[in-house]
């Protein structure tokens, strides 16, 4: 969503093909069909007619950035003997 200094709102998108898979603990795993251009890029839930979810997850892809210590993760499922 775009929103100029007088207040018009446009909207640009720019789809990339996903599979997503339900987690335990409420997490969902995202995952393009194809590998992410290095990039900025943004997740948002859409709600059908209703419209878009306001929370928007964003990320950015750099092949050449140290890992993320400090990212969030579900915690893994207990093993069964």
């Amino acid at each position: 969503m775009k929103i100029s200094p007088i207040g018009k709102v446009s909207q640009e998108q720019n789809l990339v093909p996903t599979t997503s898979q339900q987690l335990t603990g409420g997490w969902v795993k995202v995952t393009p069909t194809n590998a992410l251009d290095p990039g900025e890029y943004a997740v948002v839930e859409l709600l059908g007619t209703e419209g878009i979810n306001t929370f928007v997850w964003d990320f950015g892809v750099n092949p050449s950035a140290p890992a993320n210590a400090g990212a969030l993760k579900p915690e893994p499922q207990p093993q069964k003997p």
